[in-house]
């Protein structure tokens, strides 16, 4: 879990710019990979019976807040430069 958590924080974004996707689907789609990533780091640091195993899921973790940070924020933004 924890390495699919890593996979998501680290290269989620970059998958979801690059497919053909609609607007709307990639305003769904860019924050609830995020939200996956950070559900399965979480499972994953608790399941985590060595040292390295608990440090990458805390990566795991810190990555995948970031940048769903970072994405709703972007939201935000392009919400607000929609109304005026």
């Amino acid at each position: 879990m924890v390495r699919v958590s890593l996979i998501l924080g680290l290269g989620w974004g970059l998958v979801v710019s690059l497919a053909p996707l609609p607007g709307v689907a990639e305003l769904i789609l860019r924050p609830a990979g995020y939200v996956a990533g950070l559900i399965l780091g979480i499972r994953g640091r608790g399941e985590a019976s060595d040292r390295l195993g608990r440090i990458l899921a805390e990566l795991a973790i810190i990555f995948n807040a970031i940048n769903l940070a970072w994405t709703l924020y972007g939201m935000l933004w392009y919400g607000l430069s929609l109304r005026g």
